[in-house]
């Protein structure tokens, strides 16, 4: 998997959000607890990016390189597991009748 990839999961699950978001009516506190999640979930990626270019440079050991992805892979799986569930959680309510 490389960051290119785990840059492009996250700009989907950014859209995702965006689109989820745009037809919710939700409150500003379930946005703001959406946007932490999302900050949570970049930073790893944005560290793995960062260890990569080091480890290309031959300034950073292997092994670092690889936990760092290793970790930002983990990230990207929760982060669409986490997206997952709210999606199907949103779709659950819109089922509903009124």
């Amino acid at each position: 998997m490389t960051v290119n990839a785990v840059t492009s999961g996250f700009q989907k699950l950014n859209g995702e959000l965006a689109a989820a978001q745009a037809e919710s009516t939700a409150s500003g506190e379930f946005q703001n607890v959406l946007e932490t999640i999302k900050s949570q979930f970049i930073d790893p990626i944005r560290s793995a990016e960062t260890m990569a270019m080091k480890g290309i440079a031959g300034q950073a050991p292997a092994q670092d390189v690889i936990q760092n992805v290793m970790q930002a892979e983990r990230a990207l799986y929760t982060g669409l597991a986490i997206k997952d569930r709210a999606l199907a959680a949103y779709q659950e309510i819109t089922r509903m009748q009124v």
